[in-house]
């Protein structure tokens, strides 16, 4: 990022036309690099180098991996993704992570299932 201000610095620097909007990511000229941009460029970069990943998939990934973070709760990600409603966030873009779902699953299997398959190895059935 320092470096892309060093260059944008330059440009502002070399053109007399610079439009000094506070923008980031602009155009040489200093004016805003569009959304439409972005995505042509992005589209173009994915067909030159094989990439099959698409910004749907993108968004889709950050709010699960957003979901299955300790720093995040459902009203962030729905504030984040810009959804009306919270229903939305979770019918659509959480994915339940199948591997600490299987996790969950055998943790609970081994901790309350095993004592009545062998109550021999349930420390609670033997206090009884």
């Amino acid at each position: 990022m320092q470096h892309y201000r060093k260059v944008q610095l330059q440009q502002r620097l070399l053109s007399p036309t610079w439009l000094d909007n506070g923008f980031i990511f602009t155009k040489i000229d200093g004016s805003p690099v569009t959304p439409n941009r972005v995505s042509s460029f992005f589209m173009w970069l994915r067909k030159k180098l094989g990439i099959k990943t698409t910004f749907h998939m993108l968004r889709h990934d950050m709010a699960s991996r957003m979901k299955n973070s300790s720093y995040f709760d459902l009203k962030d990600i729905q504030n984040q993704l810009g959804h009306a409603s919270i229903k939305i966030t979770m019918d659509f873009y959480t994915h339940i992570d199948e591997e600490t779902q299987q996790s969950k699953v055998s943790q609970w299997l081994e901790e309350d299932i095993s004592g009545l398959i062998n109550p021999e190895q349930n420390p609670k059935a033997n206090q009884s």
